[in-house]
């Protein structure tokens, strides 16, 4: 019963690229600022990494692996950039940063007032922004400021917006990371049709970040393994590659790994074609550093299996299970906003029941305590009185006897007490 308190009392804290060519000194280095106005405030990062040797039995392609340098370098500058999020924060656990464009404003709306909200983040520091392109109607552009000011939370590059450049938004993510929040812990980039419940996946990337080994890995990632067919026609068709087969890749749609991984994926971009889907494209620049992935499809609902996303949330036993991410657009298309807000209730209603019954709980565990000091206490008051009652009736005894020895002796000198 106490491993399964705590356990859900874990719960309740219930948030430029400067690049230097390479010289023959030695590696550049590259500054990342905290503080735009202040550059005495800045961390010291590797600006490359060394591919792997490709293995013969690749199914990525030898152009991925012998292209140059900085053949796919990332210009794009900023239209909006709010680059202090993390400044004020002395740590910041988890940044958040989610795929996103003009027309899907309610899906924004419902993450900031769920799952999304700073009020979720009091004892945990958690940063949530959401990440534009420059949309191909420039009407647009004063609307997206305007949200902007409102909200402090658009991160937005002057690429085109469109899904052919889904791979360009993931290397803005990487690239704002580690620019403006290096001293996250971990990066999660996501798409906006994501359901969290961020009161388990805190808990989870806590456990995570104390092996030593997560720092080399996909901590959160919907595994596919090689070497999934390529497809050649439809919304998914691969673009720019021309293996038969994908390498071993997590999907794009949400996945979260240490900031060490995510500079480590952003060097390697740079020095490595770009095609779609940016998914498996992430897969080759994993495969050339040689990251580990951890398989956690159990944690995510609505990608393998489509239908039950309501019923898993609604389980009883939802809290007892490993379920904490749900991709929404498969199942609800166009409704992705309304369901967000209403599995937000559904989990905040069982860790709300969670929280009773762990507060019954321990006020149970504090009265059977009280019971037990007041058994023993009562334990210690009988022996105290009995051990009284036996002295003042041996008291009482030894009265009698004395006073009976008295009259004798005054009868015995008077001569009035013969017949006593």
């Amino acid at each position: 019963m106490n491993s399964v308190l705590v356990y859900n009392l874990a719960f309740l804290p219930v948030f430029l690229s400067i690049f230097l060519p390479n010289n023959l000194f030695g590696p550049t280095i590259v500054f990342a600022h905290t503080n735009a106005d202040d550059d005495t405030d800045a961390v010291p990062l590797d600006t490359f990494v060394t591919s792997r040797p490709r293995d013969p039995r690749s199914a990525v392609p030898e152009k991925f692996y012998n292209a140059p340098q900085n053949c796919n370098p990332h210009p794009y500058m900023y239209l909006i950039n709010p680059s202090t999020l993390c400044v004020h924060k002395d740590e910041v656990f988890l940044l958040i940063l989610v795929r996103t464009i003009f027309s899907q404003f309610e899906r924004r709306m419902a993450i900031r007032e769920t799952w999304g909200d700073k009020k979720n983040f009091r004892n945990v520091s958690v940063v949530v922004a959401f990440l534009f392109g420059r949309d191909q109607d420039l009407h647009l552009q004063p609307s997206i400021h305007r949200e902007s000011e409102i909200y402090k939370d658009i991160i937005q590059e002057d690429f085109i917006e469109s899904y052919d450049n889904l791979t360009l938004k993931t290397v803005m993510a990487w690239k704002w990371a580690r620019l403006y929040c290096l001293h996250a812990t971990f990066v999660m980039v996501m798409n906006d049709e994501m359901f969290v419940d961020i009161f388990k996946l805190i808990p989870y990337l806590r456990q995570i970040s104390l092996k030593s080994e997560y720092v080399d890995h996909f901590a959160l990632c919907y595994y596919f393994p090689c070497c999934d067919l390529v497809y050649r026609r439809g919304k998914y068709a691969a673009a720019n590659y021309s293996s038969t087969a994908y390498p071993e890749y997590c999907s794009g749609v949400a996945y979260a790994a240490s900031m060490k991984v995510i500079n480590q994926l952003y060097l390697m971009s740079i020095d490595t074609p770009m095609f779609m889907p940016d998914d498996a494209w992430i897969g080759v620049l994993a495969e050339k550093l040689r990251l580990k992935f951890i398989d956690t499809d159990y944690v995510f609902e609505g990608i393998s299996v489509k239908n039950g996303i309501l019923k898993k949330f609604m389980n009883p036993d939802y809290l007892g299970s490993a379920t904490m991410i749900a991709v929404l657009d498969y199942v609800f298309p166009n409704k992705e906003a309304v369901i967000i807000r209403h599995l937000w209730r559904l989990v905040l209603d069982h860790h709300r029941k969670s929280f009773l019954r762990n507060q019954v709980a321990v006020k149970k565990m504090n009265l059977n305590t009280d019971w037990e000091i007041l058994e023993a206490n009562n334990v210690f008051y009988l022996v105290a009185y009995m051990m009284f009652v036996d002295v003042f009736v041996v008291g009482i005894i030894l009265c009698l006897l004395f006073y009976r020895r008295k009259i004798k002796l005054g009868c015995k000198a008077s001569y009035q007490c013969l017949n006593y």
